[in-house]
């Protein structure tokens, strides 16, 4: 696909209700990756519902946090799908990640870096760190 900068272009318009006649929207995702070569640029997750009405499990998030130069490389992965998973670092209010409040869909795996707060060795900033997602924002079940 050949795309200007800075536009959208239309590549495939899709219609999945036959496919999903029989199924339980709240059951399914359509996640859509966008590849450069090798390298995703881009990824997306389309639910069939709301994601008010969606019936999520806890996503068992499992975050690896390593040194990268002078800031911290953070890798996640989800056991299930986790919308809108938020990151925050106690005590550094101001840092900033090279993207937040983002889905990660089961099985993919999502690293992101952010200068490490002066001060902070890779452990504490590993302590310090806290992922939420849209689960975490529920009631009790």
């Amino acid at each position: 696909v050949m795309a200007a900068p800075v536009s959208d272009t239309s590549i495939v318009a899709l219609d999945f209700t036959d496919a999903m006649a029989d199924k339980d929207p709240g059951d399914h995702i359509l996640v859509c990756e966008l590849l450069q070569g090798e390298e995703r640029i881009a990824l997306s997750v389309h639910p069939f519902l709301p994601s008010k009405h969606l019936d999520l499990d806890a996503p068992q998030i499992e975050s690896e946090v390593s040194e990268d130069g002078d800031g911290v490389r953070i890798r996640l992965q989800a056991a299930s799908l986790a919308r809108f998973v938020e990151l925050k670092l106690a005590g550094a209010p101001d840092v900033v990640f090279s993207d937040n409040y983002f889905d990660l869909p089961a099985g993919r795996e999502v690293v992101i870096t952010c200068d490490r707060p002066e001060g902070r060795t890779v452990e504490q900033v590993k302590n310090a760190l806290s992922v939420y997602s849209l689960v975490d924002s529920y009631a009790a079940r």
